[in-house]
């Protein structure tokens, strides 16, 4: 096993995100963030495709509102107008993290790369500890 970022040397995300993208790449909106605070609520997809052409296509199939909004619309989370409606449950979340497993566990691939926050993680992983920031882990599923 190589050291990150090995493979293609130390790049940026920049750098790599100004690489033509792979039609292997998925964006999956399910292993966002556990939305508990104003920072874990995300941009509009619009908006990341424009920083991020490279991505454009797959940004694209996201909603314009991928994160999690407390479904009350008289009180969303939206990032652009400073709102903050409803946390996250717990349990909301581990649903998405089921809903992961199943999508992952569905795949004809034999090896996956996710990127991901570490609150998801540790959930997926049933472990106590969080990870620290860009540490890469190996899941044997």
């Amino acid at each position: 096993r190589g050291q990150p970022g090995s493979a293609l040397g130390p790049m940026s995300g920049a750098a790599l995100a100004a690489r033509p993208a792979d039609h292997r790449v998925v964006v999956l909106s399910m292993i966002a963030e556990h939305c508990n605070t104003t920072g874990d609520i995300g941009r509009p997809a619009s908006q990341l495709a424009a920083h991020f052409p490279s991505l454009s296509a797959q940004l694209g199939e996201l909603p314009e509102q991928w994160w999690f909004n407390g479904g009350c619309p008289k009180k969303p989370n939206c990032a652009e107008k400073g709102l903050f409606g409803r946390r996250e449950t717990v349990k909301e979340m581990q649903q998405r993290v089921r809903d992961f497993d199943h999508w992952l566990t569905n795949r004809p691939e034999q090896v996956v790369v996710a990127f991901g926050h570490s609150i998801f993680w540790k959930h997926f992983a049933k472990q106590q500890k969080l990870m620290r920031n860009c540490e890469v882990v190996q899941f044997d599923w």
